[in-house]
């Protein structure tokens, strides 16, 4: 949170130049999120249906597996697959194809400046306007809306065009 350690340093230097006591305890800010990488990303699932499912669908849904596609890969039936996804996760494995998407999604548009066509095909949509009425029925706004309130800071606004 660029802002608000910049604000804080702001009010202890202000403090310091008024010969006011600083605070003695420190100053703890929690972080605006934190970023999976692939050596930090771990399927911390015990049940082995489970857990081969999540891979299968961070390798494939942009692909379009769906939970009928899934089910046959793992080779049980859906309603099976279905009750060892909400005993393990407490939710269904098509919350979780969704869940995947949207995090890709918007990792895509706050910590990158590629176009939303090839966000788009990258999330495995057949078409920008499909990825986009999409992501407004499932965030509530726009994907150029989206990106311009939580791109990260690159030294300049975001303008797809640079």
């Amino acid at each position: 949170p660029t802002n608000e350690i910049g604000f804080n340093a702001m009010a202890m230097l202000h403090a310091l130049i008024q010969k006011q006591p600083l605070p003695s305890n420190s100053m703890l800010l929690a972080p605006d999120r934190v970023i999976t990488r692939r050596s930090t990303d771990l399927l911390a699932v015990q049940d082995p249906i489970v857990k081969e499912a999540l891979i299968l669908i961070k390798q494939q849904f942009k692909n379009g597996m769906g939970l009928k596609g899934l089910a046959q890969r793992l080779e049980i039936s859906k309603p099976t697959l279905q009750r060892h996804f909400l005993a393990a996760l407490g939710r269904g494995p098509g919350e979780e194809i969704h869940r995947t998407q949207m995090e890709l999604v918007r990792r895509l548009l706050a910590d990158s400046r590629m176009p939303m066509a090839q966000i788009a095909a990258e999330a495995g949509f057949s078409s920008p306007q499909r990825f986009s009425e999409w992501f407004r029925r499932q965030a509530g706004t726009t994907p150029t809306h989206y990106r311009q309130r939580h791109a990260r800071d690159w030294g300049r606004s975001i303008n797809p065009n640079l």
